[in-house]
């Protein structure tokens, strides 16, 4: 087993979290996983990293966690960047990792409305 990288989220883990919530996905040739604050990684299915993403620092509610699981659409890989700071959806080029389209931030006051599902593609 090859360890990618070895680091608490910046805000810590809640006691009823698990670190581990967010999935991998794979198109069959690479692996892509998201690590919220801690970067998007595209690994070959050697382990080998193809290239990532540093997205900032998330500022989370309660330490309750960074990231939910990367979603591929076709040659797109959707991420769900929802924090306490300005939330959006991003896409990115599978194989470059380079920025093909952001949704409009959103801040919103402090109150129950998150996010802490996977987000779902799907054709209209």
């Amino acid at each position: 087993m090859k360890v990618l990288r070895e680091e608490w989220p910046h805000e810590g883990g809640h006691v009823t979290g698990s670190l581990a919530s967010n999935s991998p996905v794979t198109d069959g040739v690479r692996l892509y996983v998201f690590f919220g604050s801690r970067g998007l990684y595209c690994l070959d299915l050697e382990g080998e990293v193809q290239c990532s993403k540093n997205l900032g620092r998330m500022h989370t509610l309660h330490a309750h966690g960074e990231g939910s699981s990367p979603v591929l659409h076709g040659d797109t890989l959707i991420v769900c960047w929802d924090h306490e700071g300005e939330s959006c959806l991003y896409a990115f080029d599978k194989r470059t990792a380079s920025n093909v389209g952001k949704s409009r931030g959103t801040k919103r006051p402090l109150g129950p409305l998150r996010s802490w599902s996977n987000t779902k593609a799907s054709r209209r």
